[in-house]
Formats: C-alpha cells, sequence, structure tokens
C-alpha cells in the first residue's frame, strides 16, 4: 500500500479493493439512497458484504483511460483467498491478487462484527485502511489514510442496482475522497453485493507528467465469483 506522493506526480498501478488506490469520474448510474431501507439489515453485515469463504476467488475485466482519449480494455484481475482464520474476535483472511501477468503483493483483511480493515500482509508499516465500518447509514463518514501532503474520507452513499458481466446486483457503494494540500481532490468509487464481496470499482489518480493534469482512470467490474460449491458470473 504505498503513500501518494503528492495530488499529480503518482499514476497508481491497481485495484484497491484490495490493493488500495484512488479514482476520479463519477459513476455513470444513478444512486438510490433510498433504496438502503428496501434491503433487509441483515443483507448489509460485514460478513455479506465481505465474505471470505476458503479459496474464493473473484474475477474482474478492466478497462482504463486517460484524460480525452478512448477507453481501452485492461488486465484482467483475478483475488484469491489462500488463508482464512479466525483470531482475537475477528475473522483474518489473506488474499492474493494478479493482475494480468504480474503478481501483486499479498493483502491481509482483517473483518470484525463492524469493520473491515485492510493492509499489505505481514508490513504493518505500510498502514492500514477500513473500507467497511458499521453503522451503515447513508451519509455516514470514516477517516481513510492520511499521507504528508494529503487525506482521506470514506462515505457511505447508500444502495443502487449495478450491472456488471457477473450479473445486476443491488450494491452498497462507498465513496473515498482523497483532498490535496493543494485543495484539489481525486475520489473513488466502490460497490459491494450481499453475499458476493466487490462487484465494481471505478479508481482514478490526477498526474502530471509535465505537460499539465491528467486524469488516468481504471474501471474493474466481477465477471466470476466461486467459492468450493459453485460459483456465480462468467468463468474464465
Amino acid at each position: 500500500m504505498p503513500p501518494i506522493q503528492g495530488p499529480m506526480t503518482k499514476l497508481f498501478s491497481a485495484l484497491l479493493a484490495i490493493s488500495l488506490a484512488g479514482c476520479g469520474i463519477a459513476p455513470q448510474t444513478s444512486l438510490v439512497a433510498k433504496r438502503s431501507t428496501l434491503m433487509k439489515a441483515r443483507s448489509l453485515t460485514a460478513e455479506s458484504l465481505y465474505p471470505l469463504e476458503p479459496g474464493a476467488r473473484w474475477q474482474y475485466q478492466t478497462t482504463s483511460r486517460s484524460g480525452d482519449d478512448p477507453e481501452r480494455p485492461g488486465p484482467v484481475q483475478v483475488f484469491t483467498l489462500v488463508q482464512v482464520g479466525a483470531a482475537s474476535g475477528s475473522m483474518q483472511a489473506v488474499m492474493e491478487r494478479r493482475f494480468g501477468d504480474r503478481q501483486m503483493p499479498s493483502t491481509l483483511i482483517e473483518r470484525t462484527s463492524d469493520s473491515v480493515t485492510l493492509s499489505r500482509y505481514q508490513k504493518p508499516e505500510d498502514g492500514s485502511i477500513t473500507v467497511l465500518k458499521w453503522p451503515l447509514t447513508p451519509g455516514a463518514s470514516w477517516p481513510g489514510r492520511t499521507w504528508p501532503q494529503a487525506q482521506e474520507t470514506i462515505q457511505y452513499a447508500g444502495t443502487e442496482s449495478i450491472r456488471v458481466p457477473a450479473g445486476t446486483y443491488e450494491a452498497a457503494r462507498m465513496d473515498h475522497l482523497i483532498r490535496y494540500q493543494t485543495g484539489s481532490t481525486d475520489e473513488l468509487h466502490y460497490w459491494y453485493a450481499p453475499g458476493v464481496g466487490m462487484v465494481k470499482a471505478i479508481e482514478g489518480l490526477t498526474v502530471d507528467l509535465g505537460q499539465g493534469p491528467v486524469l488516468h482512470q481504471v474501471t474493474c467490474e466481477l465477471t466470476s465469483y466461486a467459492v468450493a460449491s459453485g460459483s456465480v458470473g462468467l468463468e474464465p
């Protein structure tokens, strides 16, 4: 989980749902926060929104865009739980992540009844981020990460219907806002579906490589989610 080194100097490289990055274009789906009242409370638990089944595997298709350039397909991302166990009143899991042919650093997941926290596996010095926090009330917010030049806030926006290759889900949406000392901002958006986990992410970072600031964006959409008893969506 590398720190962001200023508002326009570091281009992210992969999805943060488990690797922690940033984004900047608003989702194209229409948010209806009131839908959260229609979802049964038990479906919005930490156990449901962030399932930790041994051997579980999520696969995502990605697309990317830089500035006004056309959107282009990106590498497939695969997340796999390789260790799951109970520890001190919480569930912990180690997730391996692949971004195309690249093996990314593993993520440690800690899930309690009222939060889900992510960090780099065996590297606590890199810090952590609480991506889900209860109670989930539309508009509720909490601190994310902090860097010398930036600070992050996470907000639960409510629920909305999200269509991805794996299907259509009524998902809880989390908005991440990164504010820089310069006054500029970047945004991230994540959707978590009960019983499945993250189904979509829009991530981006505004960088300046000497020709003015440009927004680089990656969108990830679930194509399949498999557990020992079966799977949903499209298998590779």
